[in-house]
């Protein structure tokens, strides 16, 4: 039998002023046979369905009433809820109507910070470990977004201390040692074309900028160039080996250079701008230069969630550094993948931050193979043993011409492109030899976990 509970009515001039009380019992509903009954509706949002939903009974703990949708059809006024016992109270006149809508009501959180006993104070550098704990909730400090998560919550305001400890960083690997050092992957024969990741599938995962990258390997590169003044790329006087990675997935498919006369890799050339610029910026180029699609066809760059800060404090961009990059011409897809690599070292960058892929990467990812006597042509028998496979037609950062770039077909070989042609790109770095491994396996479910 469903309970009936007491409805106390308080009748001032022509109002009715009520203060109804509704128990979190099982059996409850409205009484039919009260008038006052059938002037309220209660609408409850329900999370699972994402929208309001009409229930019989005013929820108790953990909301509050959505003013921006509540109302009464003839002046009425909701003056008052109480979460605690589930008591509204309200005015309404003869004849009205009206719709109380509850929403879920975010808790109360408090949170306070403190860095080496400090309070009030937030590290700024990387070297930091992250202790949390909270009342009224279960929580957990994501150090993969360096963020606090908060679930479970038992009542309406939570504490929080959030405590930073530097870390003793001695006990963790540097990641161009273990890249280095790691046997279960394959080293190139001659030391000068460093240590990479081969086959299908290398634990070569890693965690950076809040999303999975890969380790193309620890390669030489330039530190050191001359460049003539006005010159955007010039000969390399000193390299040395640091970890270089590269984007899981594509940002899109861009335009190498959208009139397609300057295919080495500067501050002319289209692509080169929008990854260095906006990309490695956090900006929104879409719609506008230099973000093109396919020849002067803008497209859509909108990197505010997906880029890199450029901000000096931000995480990950301290960990970026400013090399100069191969962007030596390969001119004929017969050239076998070792002396690819020479021709590409002939040429270098201004200092630059973001690249592409080289076309010798693409080559050298391939297991099973001989680099000196395998041309870039012949790579598509090899692409069911190469990690690097698998993005379509994908952009490198090579020359082959004045007005084309060597890129990777959807079949596996290499091959040039019109540069203002539209093909998949993914950013490349190098990182700083200082970037330790602070966890993870570099599986893909338990990627590196980067400090600095």
């Amino acid at each position: 039998m469903k309970k009936h509970f007491p409805l106390v009515i308080l009748v001032i001039i022509s109002l009715v002023l009520a203060n109804l009380v509704f128990k979190d019992d099982t059996a409850f509903s409205y009484s039919k046979s009260s008038e006052e009954n059938k002037q309220i509706a209660i609408m409850v949002y329900d999370e699972l369905k994402q929208e309001y939903v009409k229930k019989s009974k005013i929820p108790v703990g953990g909301y509050s009433i959505d003013k921006s949708r509540s109302y009464c059809t003839n002046g009425g006024v909701i003056s008052g809820y109480s979460s605690l016992n589930g008591t509204i109270k309200y005015s309404i006149n003869t004849g009205d109507k009206c719709y109380v809508y509850f929403k879920t009501k975010d808790p109360d959180i408090q949170i306070a910070v403190q860095t080496d006993g400090v309070v009030g104070t937030i590290p700024t550098g990387n070297k930091y470990q992250a202790n949390l704990s909270c009342t009224n909730a279960s929580s957990n400090y994501n150090f993969n977004y360096r963020r606090i998560e908060i679930s479970e919550t038992s009542g309406e305001t939570i504490a929080c201390t959030l405590n930073y400890t530097q870390e003793n960083i001695s006990s963790y690997p540097l990641l161009k040692d273990v890249v280095e050092d790691d046997a279960t992957h394959v080293q190139i024969a001659s030391i000068s074309y460093g240590y990479r990741y081969q086959g299908k599938q290398p634990d070569n995962w890693v965690w950076f900028n809040d999303e999975l990258w890969r380790i193309i390997g620890s390669v030489p590169v330039c530190t050191n160039a001359t460049i003539a003044s006005g010159a955007t790329s010039g000969t390399c006087n000193e390299r040395t080996n640091l970890v270089k990675i590269i984007r899981n997935e594509s940002i899109g498919g861009l335009a190498y250079h959208r009139s397609g006369t300057n295919t080495v890799w500067g501050s002319g050339n289209t692509l080169y701008t929008l990854l260095n610029e906006k990309y490695h910026g956090k900006e929104n180029a879409t719609g506008a230069s230099p973000c093109y699609g396919y020849q002067t066809m803008l497209g859509t760059c909108d990197y505010r969630i997906n880029g890199i800060s450029k901000n000096e404090n931000d995480y990950y961009n301290k960990m970026i550094e400013s090399v100069h990059m191969n962007v030596g011409t390969v001119s004929s897809t017969s050239t076998y993948i070792d002396a690819a690599y020479d021709l590409e070292t002939n040429l270098v960058t201004e200092p630059t931050t973001i690249g592409l892929m080289n076309v010798s990467d693409y080559g050298y990812a391939a297991s099973g193979i001989t680099y000196s006597s395998t041309d870039l042509s012949s790579l598509s028998s090899s692409v069911v043993n190469n990690w690097l496979y698998g993005n379509g037609y994908e952009w490198t950062m090579t020359p082959y011409s004045t007005a084309s770039v060597m890129l990777v077909r959807i079949n596996g070989y290499a091959t040039y492109g019109n540069a203002n042609y539209g093909y998949a790109s993914r950013p490349i770095l190098y990182l700083d030899s200082g970037v330790y491994i602070r966890g993870g396996t570099g599986t893909i479910t338990n990627p590196y976990i980067l400090g600095l």
